[in-house]
């Protein structure tokens, strides 16, 4: 969006990526290296905390999501459901937020980036930096509690706090 605005002459006075990475095929080998690392932990660590029917079915559920095998997504069928459900309006921008992720390159940004991380990184680079500092000509990184889904939920008033002096040196 930033890059767009400023393609049409615009001024673009703050970016701030959230906790935001592209898909991890456009990921250095060993960025995606220590990556697949990382979740594969993550996940045997999940499977080991469950009893072995917990477990198996963990592992089951996972790849019926990675390979794409209709009912991963809970069970929850689309024609199911009323269009202005709730439910069915979450799965549909679901879907759309993947689909836009895998169409997605990252390209240089001619400007200012902050970048807001997550302080337990489960599923994502532990460090942006190698992600997103090629790219664009000052890049900042501020840590707040909580994962990728909690910073904006449960621990989102640290998360609040630092958009708020942001914007308020944006204004500046």
């Amino acid at each position: 969006m930033a890059q767009r605005l400023s393609d049409g002459g615009k001024h673009v006075g703050l970016l701030v990526l959230i906790d935001a990475y592209p898909h991890p095929r456009t990921l250095s080998t060993g960025q995606r290296l220590r990556l697949t690392v990382q979740r594969a932990v993550r996940h045997i660590s999940e499977m080991r905390q469950r009893p072995i029917g917990g477990a198996i079915a963990y592992l089951l559920d996972k790849l019926k999501r990675r390979f794409g095998i209709s009912g991963a997504d809970g069970g929850q069928d689309l024609s199911d459901m009323s269009p202005l459900s709730f439910a069915h309006t979450t799965l549909q921008v679901k879907d759309k937020s993947y689909a836009a992720l895998a169409r997605y390159r990252p390209r240089p940004y001619c400007g200012d980036m902050k970048f807001i991380k997550s302080e337990n990184d489960t599923y994502f680079p532990g460090d942006p930096a190698p992600v997103w500092a090629t790219l664009t000509t000052s890049f900042e990184v501020e840590t707040v509690p909580g994962n990728h889904l909690n910073m904006v939920t449960t621990h989102f008033e640290s998360l609040a706090s630092v958009l708020t002096r942001y914007l308020q040196e944006a204004l500046r």
